[in-house]
């Protein structure tokens, strides 16, 4: 059963963020219907801490995620990581003029190239007796205060 706590972690929240459309709008529209004769003022910086604190979230689900890949490596057999990232723009802008005419002319160019594969193939042998010598004393401390 879920407890209210459980409702306001920071993983619940940035889940909600990420998976539910309009969610940021959402919590905004629910701060401002609560409250009664508000500034502008007052709502710019409700909105503006919303906008944080949606930021702040995301930006915490990203460090977990890496965490959880850093530790899977660190206890796999066999990793195979492939990345390409590449974000490139170029724009220009140009204007010639003559005697007779004047021209100006906008152009702009963007390419993004992004994969992301990782692949854990088992578990070594060192992590594997690890996490038996771990259980086998959990269950040994259980066995003694029984």
């Amino acid at each position: 059963m879920a407890t209210n706590e459980d409702k306001d972690s920071p993983v619940v929240e940035v889940l909600k963020y990420m998976a539910i459309p309009g969610y940021s709008i959402y919590k905004l529209y629910d701060a401002l219907s609560n409250t009664e004769n508000n500034t502008t003022d007052e709502l710019e910086e409700s909105a503006r801490r919303s906008e944080l604190e949606s930021f702040i979230l995301q930006s915490r689900a990203k460090v977990e995620q890496e965490l959880s890949i850093a530790r899977r490596i660190m206890c796999a057999d066999e990793v195979e990581i492939e990345e390409y990232y590449d974000v490139n723009g170029k724009g220009n802008v140009g204007l010639k003029s003559d005697d007779s005419s004047f021209t100006v002319g906008v152009s702009g160019e963007g390419r993004k190239v992004t994969k992301r594969v990782i692949k854990f193939k088992g578990f070594s042998d060192k992590y594997l007796q690890e996490i038996k010598s771990e259980i086998d004393e959990l269950e040994a401390n259980q066995l003694l205060s029984q």
